[in-house]
């Protein structure tokens, strides 16, 4: 509130420069505040952006076609908040298959255990690099093995029993013998968050902890 007009034109004259000056400064103050709360507020926005831009959104979509190969019907799929049992044993089933099967051929072995280690984990993963230093399945003079998985038990939570049946050839093709083998695994379940992740390991299915062993020798070859 402005004080009362004075009765000298000097005094009047110097209160209206004062109020002037008054009039100024709020406005000034005003406009600093104004500008001060843009500026807080841009900075909350660039920081959400680049938040939000730093985050990898990865959605799934299923695809359904028919048997000449024509979408029918598709849409993105369900969350999957925790894999159904069957789909354990299915994929352990696929891990000791890719892992302990040895081709003849280079690029599908290399292909098999490029898909193994995708599955893996510390400490498992030193497991499977001992072994193959020890075995070196691109070694042309080891004998070609398949790999039949008989059994995928859940002994605990996160624990499997895995049997399988190796039956080892020659490079010519002569059946050398025929071993039964048996795994423990203990595994951890992750979801995948990028792309290259849901390419490789769609489940999110990890082993933690792998130790096999070879239960007996069913059929050895005849000399």
């Amino acid at each position: 509130m402005r004080s009362p007009r004075p009765d000298s034109p000097y005094l009047r004259a110097r209160d209206e420069w004062d109020n002037r000056l008054m009039d100024l400064a709020t406005s000034r103050y005003n406009w600093m505040l104004c500008a001060t709360a843009l500026l807080v507020l841009d900075a909350l926005l660039c920081g959400a952006l680049l938040w939000q831009a730093g985050r990898s959104k990865v959605v799934p979509y299923v695809v359904e076609v028919d048997r000449h190969g024509q979408a029918v019907a598709f849409g993105p799929a369900e969350v999957l908040e925790k894999p159904q049992e069957r789909l354990y044993r299915y994929f352990l089933s696929v891990l000791i298959r890719d892992l302990r099967t040895v081709s003849a051929d280079p690029q599908a072995q290399r292909r098999a255990l490029s898909n193994a280690y995708a599955y893996l984990r510390e400490p498992a993963t030193s497991r499977a690099n001992d072994y193959f230093r020890r075995h070196n399945p691109f070694d042309t003079e080891r004998p070609s093995t398949t790999v039949q998985v008989t059994s995928v038990l859940q002994i605990a939570d996160t624990t499997w029993q895995i049997q399988w049946t190796e039956t080892s050839f020659s490079r010519d093709g002569r059946r050398l013998k025929e071993e039964l083998w048996q795994a423990v695994v203990k595994t951890a379940w992750s979801p995948p968050t990028t792309s290259d992740a849901l390419l490789s390991n769609p489940l999110g299915l990890f082993v933690q902890q792998l130790d096999w062993t070879r239960i007996r020798t069913t059929t050895d070859a005849a000399p």
